[in-house]
């Protein structure tokens, strides 16, 4: 509930995500006590960054967030 900078959160869609049903609930509770919380999952398991394939994607997503937030 402190927490007052724009969060983004990015997913593997075979991560820990699906895998720990509890995490589900503590993700949907960030969005909704964090006043600026983004959640995006892409292709990829818990460790996609570091994945080649999966770096520009990330990247990109990273720096949308911070221009739609004026922050880059």
């Amino acid at each position: 509930r402190a927490i007052r900078c724009p969060v983004l959160n990015i997913w593997g869609t075979e991560g820990i995500l699906h895998r720990r049903p509890g995490l589900a609930d503590l993700v949907r509770e960030a969005g909704r006590l964090i006043p600026d919380y983004e959640q995006v999952e892409i292709a990829g398991d818990h460790h996609l960054h570091l994945e080649p394939r999966a770096a520009g994607q990330i990247a990109t997503l990273i720096q949308t967030f911070l221009r739609q937030r004026q922050l880059q």
